[in-house]
């Protein structure tokens, strides 16, 4: 049964990074891909904001990832979370998620891969190479 505040609840804790909080919800049976606020998930916000703390962030996506989280998902206005890595140049989370099946071809509404929108985006482009190298050895292709 679909529960809005515990959704809420779990979105915010991992925008935070708060794997503590994460796993207490999951284990209270909040669904990992029910929405949020915004028509937000969990998932592509936990990528998103892995910069609080990456190594938190990769057990965040684990934890939720086993609760039965859409990997490729990218409900309300984010990014899938494989897009939010490869933007934001995480490698450890870019190879994680490929690892557990996220599309390295995953395209945008104008059908444009994630390589190619880190080659024609200029201010991606920069220390790109390893990102799109990992995209590439995963059969990640330009449109």
């Amino acid at each position: 049964m679909a529960d809005p505040k515990r959704a809420e609840a779990l979105v915010r804790a991992a925008s935070n990074t708060n794997l503590v909080r994460v796993r207490e919800l999951l284990a209270q049976g909040a669904d990992p891909d029910e929405p949020g606020e915004f028509g937000r998930t969990p998932l592509p916000l936990a990528v998103r904001y892995a910069y609080n703390n990456e190594a938190d962030a990769i057990l965040i996506v684990e934890a939720l990832l086993a609760a039965g989280a859409d990997i490729n998902a990218s409900p309300g206005d984010c990014l899938a979370p494989l897009r939010f890595a490869a933007v934001h140049k995480y490698k450890d989370m870019l190879r994680l998620l490929i690892s557990r099946g996220a599309d390295p071809n995953d395209r945008d509404p104008n059908g444009q891969t994630v390589i190619t929108m880190i080659e024609s985006t200029p201010s991606l482009r920069p220390g790109s190479k390893r990102i799109i190298k990992i995209l590439e050895d995963a059969g990640g292709v330009r449109s």
